[in-house]
């Protein structure tokens, strides 16, 4: 069978360090890789932290989601700064952790915080199917995220029955 890709240009839209696995990947197939960055994950400020120790104990989530191995790193690199470390650990620790994919969760165990699930599809919809098997509906889940984020996961999870805090936090 004829390779998809083979010959074909392809841009590369993730930071030159989040980039590397995919360029491999695109050159071993025969294809051309460009790196084009065209977002940068930046910390929202000191108030992330805040804004999601307030949202875990105001609401109290049985779930929380994470999408990116960078907003774990950002968000825990400004709690030790604002020597709030420990207090989102425990925020964190006090739910069931799901990350989108084997970086976030490594990045996550990198904090201490023992992740319980990873889809097999590392995506939203993978996320959703997650939720999905584990009979979730009525439960409520904080998905910190970015804002270059859509409300596709959001979305996603309330037609799936759950309740959804997600926070602009970096």
């Amino acid at each position: 069978m004829e390779k998809v890709i083979q010959g074909k240009v392809i841009a590369i839209t993730r930071s030159k360090e989040d980039s590397e696995e995919f360029v491999s990947l695109i050159t071993g197939e025969k294809a051309r890789a460009i790196s084009l960055p065209t977002i940068e994950l930046v910390s929202k400020g000191e108030g992330m932290v805040d804004e999601f120790l307030n949202a875990v104990k105001e609401e109290d989530p049985d779930f929380s989601v994470f999408m990116s191995s960078k907003a774990v790193k950002l968000l825990f690199d400004t709690a030790r700064k604002i020597s709030k470390y420990e207090k989102l650990q425990l925020g964190v620790a006090n739910t069931t952790v799901i990350a989108v994919g084997p970086k976030t969760k490594a990045a996550l165990e990198a904090e201490g915080i023992r992740v319980a699930h990873v889809p097999e599809r590392f995506s939203s919809v993978g996320v959703g199917e997650v939720f999905t098997r584990l009979n979730a509906e009525g439960k409520k889940v904080i998905v910190p995220r970015s804002g270059a984020s859509t409300e596709f996961l959001a979305q996603l999870l309330e037609k799936i029955g759950l309740i959804v805090k997600g926070g602009l936090l970096v």
